[in-house]
């Protein structure tokens, strides 16, 4: 197994490859933890509303959002914990010369960071934000594994990229055979089965639930 072994450099790409793929559908990124305090912001938070990412982290979303869409985001907040995502919908934040912007926002929630969100964010008018159609409305879905079954198996085309929310998975070489070689263990809140998505090629291996699993499936 030792050859098979990801490093830290593997990581980093598979990392910054799948934040360049996130940043082709969205303007800008805030996660929040459960309290919603701004724990990481990234994207162009400086041109739409004045703000350098790291000056946010930290500060209460809250405070940028325009006092009447605080409940939307409790809302918003509420529905995704329970089904793993909401949007879109329209919130206005205060810019930091005052002013404010509407912004189209989606959101997501993993059980990381003590049941934090994630925030998409879209200018209004930009060139991304249109009204989705049925399809792109339900594209991201949940779905529950049961113990030992295949998420998606070695050789098969891949097709969407996976969000594990709850369980354990295993990336195996091998899935009926009596000795599988298992490379590594998915864990809450990791992504997986986006390099092959991404490269629009076969899984090099197969995915298996060690038990029983939610993710969250992202289609091409």
């Amino acid at each position: 197994m030792g050859s098979e072994k990801i490093s830290y450099e593997d990581l980093r790409r598979d990392r910054d490859r799948f934040v360049a793929f996130a940043f082709s559908v969205a303007d800008a990124f805030v996660e929040l933890d459960g309290e919603n305090f701004i724990c990481y912001a990234a994207g162009a938070l400086n041109s739409l509303a004045g703000y350098d990412g790291i000056d946010l982290i930290g500060r209460n979303f809250h405070d940028l959002l325009a006092p009447a869409d605080r409940p939307l985001l409790k809302t918003a907040h509420e529905t995704a914990l329970s089904q793993g995502r909401c949007g879109p919908f329209r919130i206005h934040i205060r810019r930091h010369d005052g002013g404010e912007i509407a912004l189209e926002a989606r959101c997501t929630n993993l059980l990381v960071h003590g049941g934090g969100l994630f925030i998409a964010l879209n200018q209004e008018g930009g060139p991304r934000v249109e009204a989705p159609t049925a399809r792109e409305k339900s594209a991201i879905r949940k779905r529950t594994f049961e113990a030992n079954q295949v998420i998606f198996d070695q050789n098969e085309l891949a097709d969407r990229a996976y969000i594990l929310r709850s369980g354990s998975v295993d990336i195996r070489i091998g899935t009926r055979g009596s000795n599988p070689n298992t490379l590594t263990t998915i864990k809450v809140g990791d992504v997986f089965g986006e390099l092959a998505l991404l490269e629009k090629r076969s899984h090099s291996a197969a995915a298996i639930a060690t038990e029983k699993s939610e993710t969250l499936e992202v289609p091409r």
